[in-house]
């Protein structure tokens, strides 16, 4: 994990604070999609245990097969995507997360439906996107893979670096999500089915 954090640190300081415009290659767009699947679920696992009273909605459950993958595997978890975008932070470095809790349909066998998030994380002037679920449970139950876009206007705000689409992706992108805005943001994702609360 050091060495992740110290791949990412090198073209990620420059973005929180806005220095200056990034170009990710695959490799960085890939570096940068797993950092920002760990960050999330990491939050998430430490809120769950220390902090669950202080919110209105409980979050996502990091699953055993992710946290597994993170830490044996160079890439983000399978069935896992991530949108890069940059928020008008107004001067201040500041980190703040929206999950939305996603469930699958159930599945034909009757089995129970496969809870998912989309989680919007934003660290000063960058804003990520994170959609994971438990893999392992997802293919046994063989629900379909989650390949929303960001409708407009959201797309012109948001990239997804996972998984890859293009060679190379630049930072910020034309759109910036204010925060006015960052509620419509961070619930774009209406493909599934809202999980209960």
């Amino acid at each position: 994990m050091s060495r992740l954090e110290n791949r990412v640190k090198r073209f990620l300081e420059p973005m929180l604070i806005n220095e200056h415009g990034v170009t990710l290659d695959e490799a960085q767009q890939r570096d940068l999609a797993r950092w920002a699947v760990m960050k999330v679920l990491l939050m998430e696992h430490a809120m769950r245990q220390r902090r669950a009273h202080l919110r209105s909605i409980t979050g996502y459950a990091p699953t055993e097969p992710e946290l597994a993958w993170l830490y044996t595997d160079d890439e983000p978890p399978p069935r896992s995507r991530t949108w890069l975008g940059a928020f008008d932070a107004r001067g201040r470095v500041m980190v703040s997360t929206q999950s939305r809790l996603l469930t699958s349909a159930a599945a034909p066998s009757g089995a129970d439906p496969v809870t998912a998030h989309l989680t919007t994380l934003t660290i000063g002037y960058v804003l990520l996107q994170v959609f994971s679920t438990n893999f392992v449970l997802a293919d046994a139950q063989a629900v379909p893979a989650y390949d929303a876009s960001p409708p407009h206007p959201y797309a012109e705000a948001l990239s997804r670096i996972w998984p890859i689409g293009r060679p190379r992706a630049e930072w910020p992108p034309t759109a910036h999500v204010t925060p006015e805005t960052l509620d419509k943001v961070a619930n774009w994702g209406q493909q599934t089915t809202q999980a209960p609360q």
